[in-house]
């Protein structure tokens, strides 16, 4: 084991205590800055191969991240949350018992937990009219291999929502993971992962506050999208791990399909022939034998556009995902819940002015229109405080089954 000096443990914690007013301007009030300097100096110094690394880090990614969790309001404890070394820079990493504090504290979720499944525990899943429910008596002693990990959560309306992710699941994201042999996955804390991964799917299904949801998207960028295993290139990683709620609302493209986002109608092979010559008569002679129904010059379903509609509301679910289209553009897609329904869009102004209601809690009134089983956005506005409902979103707790679309 390499031998850590003095010197560079100690210029480490001086430039993180210098750093105090910096965490202190987004520490929320309700946790002393000195407490979480001293937990963070704590865990960086606790020992172990993990505080080598930390130490040879480049000491600005050390305070960025410590900063970054002061933002969340999460301790640098090991559980709350983490700093890793990923090469010569250190990055913050919510802990399953940070992203579990976040979403309790949104206010609609009462109880939240996970487990880790394995062959010699008794468990079952089973979905009735009352909604789900799952059962789980892990096995003394030997336990055998890990089969799945499942994520639950109790909403205050008496409401369940469950998720789960088979072993296969699991092994498909952690191979997306940056760091190689330095990731999380590898060795003791593979466990922890598991649950992180399942708790951040059943958290798509959660009525959440905006800053509890950039919480758990805090890991995206220690995941390489671009090399899940056994999908297709530009199929964000959400798709890979079978989010189903994802690809029903549009955001992510179902397994198999095609997940480039459509382009503006354009003129095709089957685009009908200019009315003029549809209607010149055949002469008499060739009357008896009609044209095969494929020829006839009838425009396409696609071409006729269903009327806009409108709808009122508060945005109760915020959701975005990206990726890459085959030829390597990038695209992104907002989607959002009104209503216990979903309508998206790939505006970017459209995002920007859906996000903004949603963090003045504000109602916003969108025109929509069908397009194959999707609801696309036409228009946003964010309707003024007078006309705006004053009662918050209502969450009623809807299954996995309820359709949405």
């Amino acid at each position: 084991m390499a031998t850590i000096t003095i010197t560079q443990g100690q210029a480490l914690e001086q430039f993180v205590r210098q750093a105090l007013p910096a965490i202190q301007q987004v520490l929320p009030q309700h946790i002393n800055a000195e407490k979480f300097i001293e937990t963070a100096i704590g865990f960086l110094f606790r020992g172990g191969s993990v505080t080598e690394k930390i130490v040879k880090c480049d000491r600005n990614s050390v305070v960025s991240a410590l900063v970054a969790a002061a933002g969340d309001g999460l301790l640098v404890d090991g559980r709350e949350a983490t700093i890793l070394p990923y090469g010569a820079e250190a990055k913050y990493s919510p802990g399953v018992v940070g992203i579990m504090k976040k979403v309790r504290n949104s206010g609609e979720v009462s109880v939240i937990g996970s487990e880790v499944v394995h062959e010699k525990d008794e468990y079952d899943r089973w979905t009735d009219e009352n909604g789900e429910h799952f059962r789980h008596r892990p096995a003394r002693g030997n336990r055998g291999d890990v089969i799945l990990t499942y994520a639950y959560a109790r909403l205050k309306d008496g409401g369940m929502v469950f998720e789960e992710i088979d072993e296969g699941g699991i092994e498909d994201i952690a191979a997306c993971s940056r760091g190689g042999a330095a990731s999380p996955w590898q060795g003791k804390f593979r466990d922890e992962m598991r649950r992180k991964s399942v708790i951040r799917r059943l958290s798509k299904r959660l009525p959440m506050s905006s800053d509890a949801d950039v919480v758990i998207r805090r890991d995206d960028d220690l995941y390489d999208m671009t090399h899940a295993v056994a999908v297709a290139d530009d199929v964000p990683t959400v798709a890979k791990s079978g989010s189903r709620l994802a690809q029903a609302m549009g955001l992510v493209p179902a397994a198999g399909s095609d997940p480039t986002p459509p382009e503006p109608a354009g003129p095709t092979a089957a685009t009908p022939k200019p009315p003029s010559k549809a209607a010149a008569p055949k002469p008499p002679s060739k009357a008896a034998a009609p044209k095969p129904p494929s020829k006839a010059p009838v425009a396409p379903a696609e071409s006729i556009k269903p009327p806009a509609e409108s709808v009122d509301g508060l945005i109760e679910e915020f959701q975005v995902a990206e990726g890459t289209k085959k030829d390597g553009t990038p695209w992104s897609k907002v989607g959002i819940k009104i209503g216990n329904l979903w309508y998206s869009s790939f505006s970017d102004s459209h995002r920007e002015a859906l996000a903004a209601a949603l963090d003045a809690h504000q109602e916003v009134r969108i025109s929509w229109r069908m397009d194959g089983k999707y609801r696309n956005i036409q228009t946003v506005d964010v309707l003024v405080q007078e006309e705006a409902a004053s009662a918050g979103p209502d969450w009623d707790g809807a299954g996995p089954d309820e359709e949405i679309l």
